[in-house]
C-alpha cells in the first residue's frame, strides 16, 4: 500500500462459546526520510565542463543539478551559465512519476561558453516527493580550461 492511503484489515475470530469480527482500518504513514545525496564527479575542459553524478538514493523523485558561479564578473553566455557571483543556473532536471527506488544509475551533462577567468561549482539535489524533504552535494571549486 502506497504510503498516504488508507490500508483496513478484517479480523475474523471464532471461538467454542462466540465468535467476532473486527476490522481496523490506518493511514500509511509517508516516507519522511531525506534521499540521500549524490555524488558528483566534474571534469573541466576548454571553456565547458563536464559533470557526472551517481544516484544514491532508494526514495527520491528528482533530481536537479546547478551550475554555480563562485568567482566575480563574467558575461551573460546565452542565459545559461550564471553571470553573478552566489547565482546558480539550473542545468539538468529529471523527474519520476514514483519514487526512485534503485540506486546506482549514472546522470550526466555538459556545460559550454564558461569564462575560464571564473570560478565555479556544481550542486545538485535529490528530492523527494514530500517536498521540502531533499539533500544537496557540492562539487570542489573548479575553474574552466582556457
Amino acid at each position: 500500500v502506497a504510503p498516504g492511503r488508507n490500508l483496513c484489515i478484517r479480523l475474523d475470530a471464532t471461538g467454542p462459546e462466540q465468535s467476532s469480527t473486527d476490522t481496523m482500518c490506518f493511514t500509511v504513514p509517508p516516507d519522511t526520510t531525506s534521499p540521500a545525496a549524490p555524488t558528483i564527479i566534474v571534469a573541466p575542459a576548454a571553456q565547458s565542463v563536464a559533470v557526472a553524478y551517481t544516484d544514491h538514493s532508494n526514495n527520491e523523485t528528482r533530481f536537479r543539478a546547478w551550475l554555480c558561479l563562485v568567482g566575480t564578473g563574467g558575461a551573460s553566455l546565452d542565459g545559461a551559465p550564471p553571470t553573478v557571483p552566489g547565482d546558480c543556473a539550473l542545468q539538468q532536471e529529471i523527474n519520476f512519476s514514483t519514487p526512485n527506488t534503485s540506486t546506482g544509475a549514472h546522470y550526466h551533462f555538459t556545460v559550454s561558453g564558461l569564462d575560464p577567468m571564473q570560478l565555479y561549482r556544481v550542486k545538485v539535489e535529490a528530492w523527494h516527493d514530500h517536498e521540502p524533504l531533499g539533500t544537496e552535494a557540492w562539487s570542489s571549486p573548479f575553474h574552466p580550461l582556457p
